[in-house]
């Protein structure tokens, strides 16, 4: 359960939006945080977070980006009567819904893709930005396709927020009881323009057609990157790595100016006749030292096999991150920052040499069965800064840290069926339980193969050490998966 909060001058702290089980426990935008964390309680599935707005605009022009598979003309809205500030996409699919068998299925396509990649979104169809925002937010369906022409009935029942008036506008259209669009229309349109502004209006007419509305499309980011055609083909390595660092020195040239360091760069080998040698070099912070993605780079080609001889090399910038300034030290001492770069460099060095695969770290994920509930990730690459911060989340050292590989059969001795054991046996060892903490429940559906039912216990022996064993539920089964130290 997420919350998002942000400042609001004389009003203090005050929410601005909340995921769906939020809503359906009672908290709306514009509560008061306090009020809201009163009506949630203190749960451990419930997480306040400060609102973002400059993040919010940075992922939705990666979002607009990756749009473009959908239309050439795809902008960020902007100016919106919200303290979210922009909010969603703009798609000008003008002639591209025959590509994907009409409007209705470009519509779940565009649904399902953004569900892939974990958004809950609400999208409309209509011949005007305007009439489509308004069905998107305030329409009772999450996708609608409004039919052509068809704008002004569509519109007449929603609220006059849904004209993305500023909030002066729609107070003063409350103080007159005007709460619809409808009544709104109703209204001698002389009289608008002096009464509540010309906002009012041009918002109205562009919603309904009869004033133009244009998209501002968002620029593609421009590629980094650096190719060398060799006159004669080439095998000689030293040559190669002259060529090299030369593309390298352009590419960093590239990135200082736009005050950005490479996360992940793509090192390309053409070979006549034959396939090209591609290999990715990944960094566990952005890096704008030269001389280190040099190291990096001859580590990895010293790791690959060339199948012959080099006609043109390219090197090309996969990621990119701005590159975090520090202040260096005015009176002596150790840098603290100095250690933290350190790491990252021997990091990114093991990873050049055994492979990004073979430097690793264990990360949570959702999964309720423990052998399940860790998977390895490659440290550098995308999102590896994160490994140097540290994480923030709260952990609740409800499990051991170390699990066995497998767990380890015992034989335990319970007071009455399917109750706690009170004494174990392990190793030719005699272990008297003296406090016993659960049970907790363990089964797995059918689509993971075999079905797995366990009753979980902590227990704490009479010498102190404490165990996670569990039983088989039906078989009466008991194992050690765990110790907590």
């Amino acid at each position: 359960m997420t919350v998002l909060y942000a400042d609001a001058g004389q009003k203090g702290q005050i929410v601005v939006l909340a995921c769906q089980r939020a809503v359906r426990s009672g908290i709306v935008p514009g509560m008061p945080l306090a009020e809201a964390k009163g009506i949630l309680g203190r749960g451990s599935d419930q997480a306040f977070v400060r609102h973002d707005a400059e993040a919010d605009r940075a992922d939705l022009h990666e979002l607009a980006n990756w749009c473009q598979q959908f239309s050439p003309v795809v902008g960020v809205e902007d100016r919106l009567p919200s303290s979210l500030g922009a909010e969603g996409l703009l798609l000008d699919i003008t002639g591209c819904a025959l590509l994907f068998g009409g409007e209705d299925r470009l519509l779940q396509c565009v649904l399902q893709r953004f569900q892939q990649r974990g958004y809950f979104v609400r999208a409309a169809i209509a011949d005007t930005i305007g009439a489509a925002w308004a069905v998107a937010h305030f329409g009772k369906e999450r996708a609608a396709v409004v039919p052509p022409q068809q704008q002004e009935r569509v519109l007449r029942p929603l609220p006059v927020a849904a004209l993305r008036l500023s909030a002066t506008t729609i107070a003063a259209l409350t103080d007159f009881a005007i709460d619809t669009i409808e009544q709104l229309q109703a209204l001698p349109r002389a009289l608008l323009p002096a009464r509540f502004g010309e906002e009012l209006v041009r918002r109205l007419d562009q919603a309904l057609g009869t004033v133009a509305e244009i998209i501002v499309p968002i620029q593609p980011p421009v590629p980094i990157e650096a190719t060398w055609e060799f006159e004669q083909p080439v095998s000689h390595r030293n040559a190669l790595a002259v060529v090299l660092r030369q593309l390298a020195r352009r590419i960093m040239d590239e990135l200082i100016a736009r005050s950005k360091g490479v996360v992940q760069l793509e090192v390309r080998l053409h070979c006549p006749g034959k396939q090209d040698v591609v290999f990715p070099v990944g960094f566990l912070r952005p890096c704008q030292a030269l001389e280190h993605l040099m190291e990096l780079v001859l580590l990895h080609l010293e790791r690959v096999e060339v199948p012959g001889e080099i006609t043109g090399a390219e090197l090309r910038v996969l990621q990119a991150a701005v590159v975090d300034m520090q202040q260096s030290p005015f009176f002596d001492g150790a840098d603290k920052g100095d250690a933290s770069r350190q790491l990252a460099q021997l990091i990114e060095r093991l990873s050049s040499r055994l492979g990004s695969k073979r430097v690793v770290r264990p990360r949570l994920r959702a999964d309720w069965q423990p052998e399940y509930a860790v998977r390895w990730q490659p440290l550098v690459g995308p999102g590896s800064e994160r490994f140097l911060e540290g994480d923030s989340r709260p952990v609740t050292l409800s499990r051991p840290l170390r699990l066995r590989r497998k767990p380890s059969a015992i034989e335990a001795v319970s007071v009455v069926p399917e109750g706690p054991p009170i004494r174990f046996f392990w190793k030719d060892r005699n272990y008297a339980i003296v406090c016993c903490w659960g049970q907790e429940r363990i089964e797995t559906g059918w689509w993971r193969g075999r079905h797995i039912e366990r009753d979980y216990f902590q227990v704490e022996t009479e010498s102190g050490q404490r165990f996670w064993i569990f039983r088989q539920i039906g078989k009466g089964n008991w194992f050690l998966h765990g110790e907590f130290e």
